[in-house]
């Protein structure tokens, strides 16, 4: 895998992310998973959110929370987001019929993937975020 570091000292920052993220996404049509991973508050869902609408995602953008799966149609293919942070055990993936979505050549953003990773499934991006004491935010992208 390749790495590239990343600091986002502000919402500009995260834009560029989101454009180097949506560059690499756009290099492959099949499906691809991106693991969103970092503790509470280190911007997973802001960076979700910016590659979205990089992505052509025109509709209002929401976090998963509380829905978990937040389907979306960008310029070329189907995208979901998923946070995954309130499921308690691999078997509740199941029930959210993850296996057919994931035969789907869709892009899939997953917060909190540690239960999907449990489950078997391989990422093609992971984003690591951290918050460093300063509030600058650091990111490890592995693709």
């Amino acid at each position: 895998m390749n790495l590239k570091r990343y600091n986002l000292i502000n919402l500009k920052d995260t834009e560029t992310l989101s454009f180097d993220l949506k560059e690499l996404l756009s290099k492959k049509s099949t499906r691809q998973i991106v693991f969103l991973e970092g503790d509470l508050g280190t911007g997973k869902t802001t960076l979700a959110q910016h590659l979205l609408k990089n992505l052509g995602v025109t509709d209002r953008v929401k976090s998963p929370t509380y829905t978990l799966i937040e389907p979306y149609q960008g310029l070329t293919q189907k995208i979901y987001h998923m946070d995954l942070y309130r499921l308690q055990d691999v078997a509740e993936l199941e029930h959210l019929g993850l296996d057919d979505l994931l035969c789907e050549p869709a892009v899939f953003l997953v917060e909190w993937p540690d239960k999907l990773k449990a489950y078997g499934v391989q990422p093609d991006i992971i984003v690591h975020l951290t918050l460093l004491p300063d509030g600058v935010r650091a990111v490890e992208l592995a693709y």
